[in-house]
């Protein structure tokens, strides 16, 4: 899987022991692994329109890594569904 910031968070959510929680940095990774975060800023009042802009974005950004010839994975942080 990929590396998670929030590693403990989830564990726990799983109810994973401590003893039974390892965590794999990216010097284990056999292909470097590049993160991008992007941040998305406006004053959209609707959040179907806020949404719409996020997914515009990310949209955009894939699309273009893509074209350059990368793989891309994307994941997306949120506490609020």
């Amino acid at each position: 899987s990929a590396t998670l910031p929030n590693y403990t968070d989830v564990a726990e959510f799983l109810q994973v022991p401590a003893k039974g929680l390892f965590y794999f940095g990216p010097e284990h990774r056999p292909v470097p692994l590049q993160q991008t975060f992007i941040g998305v800023t406006g004053n959209e009042r609707n959040r179907f329109e806020m949404e719409k802009k996020m997914n515009r974005v990310c949209y955009e950004t894939v699309k273009d890594s893509l074209e350059r010839g990368y793989q891309v994975m994307v994941f997306v942080h949120s506490r609020k569904g």
